[in-house]
């Protein structure tokens, strides 16, 4: 069974999720869900290998995405007081970020 690895990424300006593969030629595609909906890359990944010359075939399809987010490095002690832009923010984003800097891995 063929391998397809596609990358979504984040588009700021867009606000959308951008899906391409190296693994499919001409596949860009854009969702504003967390990643790309299974449903669209069920249709576009085959359509697109067929027009590429590659034989109908069973296709296994790793989805990746990726994002940045920036937040600083100490968060405020009360969120909804501190006026700082990350108001909304959750605290536990705040507990798993110090954990992340001190031990340098998740946990």
């Amino acid at each position: 069974m063929k391998k397809i690895e596609i990358l979504a990424v984040w588009d700021d300006e867009a606000c959308v999720w951008v899906g391409s593969s190296d693994d499919v030629p001409g596949l860009i595609t854009e969702a504003e869900t967390t990643g790309i909906p299974l449903e669209k890359l069920g249709i576009l990944v085959p359509e697109l290998l067929e027009l590429s010359g590659s034989p109908p075939a069973p296709v296994r399809i790793l989805l990746h995405s990726d994002r940045t987010i920036l937040f600083p490095a100490r968060c405020p002690t009360n969120l909804r007081t501190s006026g700082a832009s990350f108001a909304s923010l959750d605290v536990s984003l705040c507990v798993k970020a110090r954990v992340i800097m001190k031990s340098g891995s998740a946990p």
